[in-house]
């Protein structure tokens, strides 16, 4: 009976330990005397990752600044499955390291863990965050951090996994010799990079050169602008059996002074233990989906190199222009408009697409650009800047995507054109939602008579009458109103009557862009003008 009873014992699981939530607070924690709670939390994030060791355990930090003059040991090392996140976001909360080591390293030891880091400044390691797992199906996201001036790269991967798994969202990588590094060992990389702003980054913005056996990168949203080397490269180093693919959508490539996009991949023959000699093409394909190429130097925007018959590059609904020496030397263009070098295909154009400025690396497309509404393959994603496609920005009451990564969005429209004896109106759809939009306003102005003009909302009754040959100058004296109409009217219809008679001369019509910061307008500038007889 005792036999049985002790059988039964051990064939009984036992149960996990519960994942714990611990505490961290630079000013009022203690190592001695806390115990992690909210109520009584320790002081370094060192000590808090030792007493973390279940899977799923979440450490939360507090405001502060966390170096080794605070007492911290780098680099810092989760445990697998373990969760690091401050409290109040990366403006408060920084991790500094010395330069010997990462300021994060995670390492797992449990296949299918998954860790997330979020909400940091992370700064002065030899690389930010670094990854070097020996696992399968690691899965690591990386959250809202701002990642800037470490010595090799913001993000460093090297593990040899069997699949390594990474989410690389909404971060800003700065100020590094390289913004994200990829040189794993894996077989089978799976990265989804999005909404991320990787900018001024010593060398490349992204170099992707680790020796996969398929490794697969889903850029989407993504601000990618003057590093001192090439924007986004993947190279496959020459004695690799591999592949790559890598697929940018609704992304900004500027302003990088190596080149935009670049793609590698060389013919080669190799010894294999068991199998002999064996010659292959290494597959390393890029593809630009809705994505803008501009003002890049280097190389210029694209270039697809080696001698590996499966290397490609392609462009679909993107632009590539203003870029020296070359626009695209050899990507495959569809529908897209595309400057110098290769710039024929089906629905390619080259044109000037007419962006708000090239010279300030403002790639997004003023109102009469060709590139709106160029296209009836909608992706139905949301651009750049997170706004919706598929507007009607041409107001055709058609719905198609624009070429390049930034969809034109009109916040006021023409309603129906003016007739004799019919009013005319105008309405705001909605307010400026963010800093930095460009608001496009198309208003009707008279020739000048008293009879005519337009209503201005918001302005307690001011009637637009304006002469002709002063088109533009109407723009400043109702930027007040405009302001007014936009923030606190919204969906307002204003109306005048155009007189029965019509007017002697032409209606002209004017658009104007204006410039939004800070939820008021700072700037407005002429872009068209047009006559209806």
């Amino acid at each position: 009976m005792k036999l049985l009873i002790l059988l039964a014992s051990i064939l009984v699981p036992l149960p996990f330990a519960d994942a714990d939530d611990f505490y961290v607070d630079a000013v009022q924690g203690s190592d001695t005397t806390g115990n992690g709670s909210s109520d009584k939390p320790w002081r370094t994030i060192t000590f808090a990752l030792s007493q973390s060791t279940n899977e799923d355990d979440v450490v939360h930090v507090r405001p502060g600044t966390y170096d080794p003059h605070h007492g911290e040991a780098f680099p810092l090392r989760p445990s697998s499955g373990v969760d690091l996140v401050s409290t109040q976001g990366a403006e408060q909360t920084f991790l500094v390291g010395d330069g010997s080591s990462p300021v994060i390293l995670i390492d797992s030891t449990v296949d299918f863990a998954e860790s997330h880091v979020t909400g940091f400044t992370v700064a002065g390691g030899s690389d930010g965050i670094a990854l070097h797992s020996q696992v399968r199906n690691y899965t690591v996201f990386l959250t809202n951090n701002t990642i800037s001036g470490n010595l090799r790269a913001g993000v460093y991967t090297g593990t040899r996994l069997e699949s390594e798994n990474g989410r690389l969202f909404y971060n800003e990588i700065s100020g590094n010799r390289l913004g994200f590094y990829n040189s794993g060992r894996s077989g089978g990389a799976v990265w989804g990079i999005v909404g991320n702003r990787i900018l001024g980054n010593l060398e490349d913005g992204v170099r992707i050169a680790g020796p996969f056996a398929g490794g697969t990168f889903n850029a989407e949203r993504n601000l990618i602008a003057n590093n001192g080397g090439i924007g986004w490269t993947q190279r496959i180093p020459p004695d690799i059996i591999t592949s790559i693919q890598s697929t940018l959508t609704n992304t900004t490539i500027s302003g990088n002074a190596g080149g935009g996009l670049y793609t590698f991949a060389n013919y080669a023959c190799y010894y294999l233990p068991y199998f002999g000699y064996r010659c292959v093409d290494p597959t390393a394909t890029i593809a630009a989906v809705n994505s803008t190429i501009g003002d890049n130097g280097g190389f210029g925007g694209t270039m697809r190199a080696g001698t590996s018959a499966t290397c490609f590059g392609s462009m679909f609904r993107s632009i590539a222009w203003g870029n020296s020496p070359i626009d695209n030397n050899n990507f495959r263009p569809y529908f897209s408009d595309i400057g110098t070098g290769v710039n024929t295909g089906s629905g390619v154009i080259s044109v000037d697409p007419r962006f708000v400025s090239l010279a300030k690396q403002d790639l997004r497309l003023r109102f009469d650009s060709p590139c709106v509404d160029a296209v009836n393959t909608g992706t139905g994603a949301r651009d750049v800047e997170g706004e919706p496609r598929n507007e009607d920005g041409n107001s055709d009451g058609v719905l198609l995507d624009d070429f390049g990564s930034d969809e034109f969005h009109t916040l006021v429209f023409p309603g129906t054109p003016p007739m004799a004896g019919q009013p005319f109106w105008f309405e705001a759809q909605a307010p400026p939602a963010e800093d930095g939009n460009l608001v496009t306003v198309v208003l009707s102005l008279d020739d000048g008579s008293d009879s005519g003009g337009i209503l201005v909302p918001g302005s307690g009754g001011r009637r637009l009458d304006l002469e002709a040959d002063a088109l533009f100058s109407f723009g400043l004296s109702i930027l007040p109103f405009l302001q007014t109409t936009l923030q606190s009217q919204v969906g307002l219809t204003p109306a005048c009557n155009l007189p029965a008679g019509g007017f002697g001369a032409p209606i002209h019509y004017a658009a104007v862009t204006l410039d939004v910061a800070g939820g008021q307008f700072v700037s407005i500038t002429p872009t068209h003008a047009f006559v209806i007889q």
